[in-house]
């Protein structure tokens, strides 16, 4: 699934691209994905807008429209955003094309069907549940060490589960989570009541900013199929300490990285640099 990263770059590809393009039509071949208004209407009210520019929060894409209309996108695990020339072969899985008039469209591709897309009548982008329950932005002032010590104290959430919850923090999945804490050399199951002295808490604050920070300026993380909206692979998986290196030696200390479950996902971390307290 795009995190942070992903899409904070698929967002900046596409502001350079799709901005004041008046959208001759617009095609719907799976309506199930259109989550509101209908299909039918919005390929009415898409046709003859312009998209003004292009905003994120946490994992959603935000299209503003000239109508004061915004067109909100979530690619959950394989949506694609593709800006694209309009004579480029229509891959399998395309399942939504936006027609600028000056020769090129936007193509939404999806091999799971898992993404959605809703068409907001405002700018009022907590309209979606989905939005309004997110917590604060890791990059925004509002994310601050004394925060996140608020965040956690007194909680007994295993810390990879918390750092999952996008209740409590925006944008971050599994891969950067796993980078995170073996970088702050916190264990996945620590709990996080545990981590809420000043410096623990510290570390943990610059890990997450530093590792969604690097992730942004490579691009993105680039395990499977993602791509921006050019096509363009991100760099962010070459630089790796622990997301996909369970059973490697890990690059600190040497010892055997090892994999837990939590929350449902896997974990990977190094049992000497990130033990338990």
């Amino acid at each position: 699934m795009p995190e942070l990263p992903e899409v904070e770059t698929i967002c900046r590809s596409l502001a350079q691209t799709i901005l004041r393009q008046e959208i001759s039509h617009v095609t719907v071949s799976l309506p199930r994905l259109i989550q509101s208004p209908s299909a039918e209407e919005l390929i009415i009210q898409l046709s003859g807008d312009s998209f003004s520019a292009v905003h994120r929060r946490g994992k959603y894409i935000l299209l503003d429209l000239d109508s004061g209309r915004t067109l909100a996108v979530h690619l959950r695990m394989t949506g694609k955003l593709l800006y694209l020339p309009t004579d480029a072969p229509v891959e399998k899985h395309t399942h939504v094309i936006i027609q600028f008039q000056g020769g090129h469209q936007l193509r939404y591709h999806d091999v799971r069907q898992f993404g959605t897309l809703w068409l907001l009548p405002d700018r009022n982008y907590d309209a979606l549940s989905g939005i309004a329950a997110l917590g604060p932005e890791p990059l925004g002032d509002a994310f601050t060490v004394g925060w996140l010590i608020g965040q956690m104290a007194g909680k007994n959430q295993k810390v990879k589960a918390f750092l999952l919850d996008q209740r409590n923090i925006a944008g971050i999945g599994n891969i950067y989570a796993d980078e995170i804490l073996y970088q702050a050399r916190i264990h996945p199951e620590e709990p996080v009541g545990h981590l809420t002295d000043w410096e623990t808490a510290k570390a943990l604050h610059f890990a997450i900013q530093d590792r969604l920070t690097q992730g942004i300026d490579c691009g993105g993380s680039s395990i499977k199929d993602y791509v921006d909206s050019l096509g363009r692979s991100g760099s962010f998986q070459e630089q790796h300490r622990a997301y996909g290196r369970g059973g490697k030696p890990c690059g600190e200390c040497g010892c055997t990285m090892e994999k837990v479950t939590v929350a449902g996902r896997a974990s990977v971390y190094c049992p000497n640099c990130q033990r338990r307290r």
